[in-house]
């Protein structure tokens, strides 16, 4: 279901969407070979960002991103792709390019255009939500996964896994089962996968997985006592105004045309519908994929994450806590992704950056040291997922970002730079505790001095 801005950045977001929405087609300024000129993002965009210099980034930035992704679109990488960076707490640049699909008379990609964004599923929904309940003290991170989920065996071997096992890659469990084959039932699904072979011990080796991510899912679910998509919406997506991430984008009426397809399955394309098997079994919510965004929806939650702008999730130090890498020769946190020694994502990311990427060609990544986001949106499994040449895409628009970056803090004469204020020692959630214990304890002195 569409759904109401309550907050003011998220008001913004609706008034450009309607200026957007009476513009003529050719207002979206194309080139020769049909992509949407990045510049136009930026003036028409959602954020009234500003024609000129860009804050924050080398005035070579902008025009070296539109080569990069002209060039993405003309080898066939995608048939459009959408970047939103946001840098000192705002968002700095968006760059719309290409269209949503092959057809030349798809709609062209904006920053409401909707992607499966598959993995990245797993932070910007399962990660958070375990997050939260963590922080309202529901859920232990190093508690057994079978008190949460009565299924799971509380003897032998797998009885030692943990939530944090299952959110850092080292529950021994393997990529990926066909375990929903077992039958509809929960209890007979999370006693499936608890049998499966193990690759090592509970907390012995790092090997990526879907199916913690969907126990993980099973955890929310139980602890929350609601469904998944029910607990992110309420928690999460409504709170930040969010208008275009939904599990269901066809249940909820989203125009098809809006929709970035993805692969063909035989004679069908999947349009609306999510793209990973195992999600897709389970009807479309899953702890490992299914969620559905547009760029504008994921700016606003890497900014919430980020800055706490529009509004705080989390406390900061259980942010600090999820997004701390497990073991310095590993590549994941609690749930997010980090730039691994033996990835590409080191050479282009800060050490404390975080973030996830997605099987369709989607990904977010925060780096807190240089203060900015990075939103990436594709549909490269279109028509096949045989095509491989995302990663060289992402190589180049993080790189790009981090030399453009780099270039403009070199050009600085005195650079004043700082972590952003969020990420500083005091955490805001504590102070703001301390603050109202000293209020309690100072109106208790009052009365007691006053005899009242």
């Amino acid at each position: 279901m569409l759904r109401a801005p309550v907050l003011p950045f998220a008001a913004l977001a609706l008034a450009a969407i309607v200026s957007l929405s009476v513009l003529p087609a050719s207002a979206l300024s194309q080139n020769a070979t049909g992509t949407i000129d990045g510049r136009a993002g930026r003036e028409l965009g959602l954020w009234e960002i500003e024609v000129g210099p860009i804050p924050g980034f080398a005035p070579f930035f902008d025009r070296a991103m539109d080569r990069v992704m002209e060039e993405a679109i003309a080898r066939r990488v995608t048939p459009g792709a959408a970047v939103v960076i946001g840098h000192g707490g705002e968002v700095v640049f968006s760059g719309m390019y290409g269209r949503v699909d092959w057809d030349p008379d798809s709609a062209p990609v904006t920053e409401t255009s909707v992607y499966d964004l598959a993995s990245v599923t797993k932070v910007a929904a399962t990660t958070l939500a375990v997050m939260i309940l963590t922080e309202d003290g529901r859920i232990d991170v190093d508690a057994p996964v079978h008190r949460y989920l009565r299924a799971w065996p509380n003897e032998g071997e797998a009885s030692r896994v943990t939530v944090r096992h299952l959110l850092s890659h080292r529950s021994g469990l393997p990529a990926g089962a066909p375990f929903w084959q077992e039958g509809d039932d929960r209890n007979v699904q999370v006693y499936a996968l608890s049998r499966l072979a193990r690759h090592a011990p509970p907390g012995e080796g790092e090997v990526y997985t879907d199916l913690g991510p969907i126990l993980l899912g099973f955890v929310v679910e139980e602890v929350a006592g609601e469904p998944l998509d029910a607990f992110l919406e309420r928690r999460v997506y409504r709170p930040l105004g969010l208008r275009e991430t939904t599990f269901h984008p066809l249940e909820d009426g989203f125009a098809p045309e809006s929709l970035a397809p993805t692969e063909w399955l035989g004679r069908r394309q999947l349009r609306g519908v999510v793209h990973d098997p195992s999600a897709r079994a389970l009807g479309g919510v899953a702890g490992n994929a299914g969620l559905f965004s547009s760029a504008r929806d994921l700016a606003v939650l890497a900014s919430a994450v980020l800055w706490e702008k529009p509004t705080r999730l989390v406390c900061r130090d259980v942010l600090r806590d999820f997004t701390a890498r497990q073991d310095p020769s590993g590549r994941y946190a609690l749930g997010w992704e980090t730039p691994g020694e033996r990835t590409f994502w080191s050479e282009v990311m800060g050490s404390r950056a975080f973030g996830h990427t997605g099987f369709t060609g989607t990904s977010v990544w925060i780096d807190p040291e240089a203060d900015y986001f990075v939103v990436l949106l594709t549909n490269r499994v279109n028509p096949s997922a045989e095509n491989q040449l995302h990663q060289w895409l992402r190589r180049e628009v993080h790189d790009l970002v981090r030399r453009g970056h780099l270039a403009q803090e070199a050009d600085q004469i005195a650079l004043d730079w700082r972590v952003p204020e969020t990420w500083r020692s005091v955490d805001s959630c504590r102070a703001e505790l301390g603050g109202a214990i000293l209020g309690r304890l100072e109106g208790a002195f009052l009365a007691w001095m006053t005899g009242r």
